[in-house]
């Protein structure tokens, strides 16, 4: 009888730990067993990204396929930084994705230790120091006045190399620089929605506060307009329902290009005033 008991609760903690190894990701099929040194290798697992509204997970592993020459098994799309990185610890996905300057991001952070970027195939559609695409800022169709205002001192700036300066404070910048907005401003007040998404340009501090590179843009585009931005924190996937219902004024997080098919757009957009120069693809070391 002693030995049966022994042998049931052996065989129980046998399935517990089975259980826990697969809430892990070590049993799944994405997990990566084995280091990955090119996206060739990602040839039927599962790649991991943000995507906003402008593009769902089909769409998406479609768009990285095509990008990659590679059939995946899936795309996984994630709400925040923090749930792309859990993802790929837990082995849901075997890379993620993200613009140039994220991956430089999330390398040298704390998470740097257990990352590595994959080789992947020239990007087409890149063009050269122009790079893949500008991230610029999104507006609503019936605010072409404030865009064009926007868009004027947006192009002082990079005429007088102010945005240059920026990125090197705080894109390119071996240390990462906390800046608050000074409130100093009293103009007439437009509300900019943020996800924190694509750190190091949009940024939350640990308290969840907008901080670096994006306080830093619309404090000096305070300075030339006479207007005072607010920042405003808001989910992935909800930005165009903030734009388009009046919550916010200015979403930060999209990119223009050259390259992107025309169409009817239901938005407009200044030029651009920081440069994705390639994807990136992620994956642990």
């Amino acid at each position: 009888m002693k030995i049966r008991k022994i042998r049931m609760w052996a065989i129980i903690a046998a399935a517990v730990l089975l259980l826990l190894l697969a809430g892990t990701g070590i049993l799944r099929k994405n997990a990566v067993s084995a280091k990955m040194t090119n996206t060739s290798e990602l040839s039927g697992k599962k790649l991991g990204g943000i995507t906003g509204e402008k593009l769902n997970a089909e769409q998406a592993e479609v768009f990285f396929e095509t990008l990659l020459g590679t059939a995946l098994s899936g795309y996984e799309e994630a709400q925040s930084i923090s749930e792309l990185l859990w993802k790929l610890k837990s082995g849901r996905v075997s890379a993620i994705e993200c613009p140039d300057f994220v991956a430089n991001y999330l390398l040298n952070g704390k998470d740097g230790d257990q990352l590595s970027r994959l080789s992947a195939p020239k990007d087409q559609a890149s063009n050269g120091e122009n790079g893949r695409l500008e991230f610029a800022l999104t507006l609503r169709t019936e605010d072409t006045s404030l865009c064009e205002e926007l868009n004027r001192a947006l192009s002082k700036m990079k005429e007088e190399h102010v945005t240059d300066v920026l990125e090197r404070s705080y894109i390119t910048a071996e240390k990462e620089s906390e800046y608050y907005h000074s409130g100093k401003n009293d103009g007439k007040c437009f509300y900019v929605g943020v996800t924190g998404c694509y750190p190091p340009m949009d940024r939350f501090d640990s308290r969840g506060v907008p901080s670096g590179y994006s306080v830093a843009l619309f404090e000096e585009l305070e300075n030339r307009t006479g207007y005072s931005f607010r920042l405003i924190p808001i989910a992935v996937g909800q930005q165009f329902t903030a734009l388009t219902s009046g919550k916010v004024d200015i979403l930060m997080d999209y990119g223009t290009s050259k390259t992107t098919t025309p169409g009817t757009k239901n938005y407009i957009q200044t030029g651009g005033f920081l440069t994705m120069k390639e994807y990136a693809y992620l994956t642990l070391r």
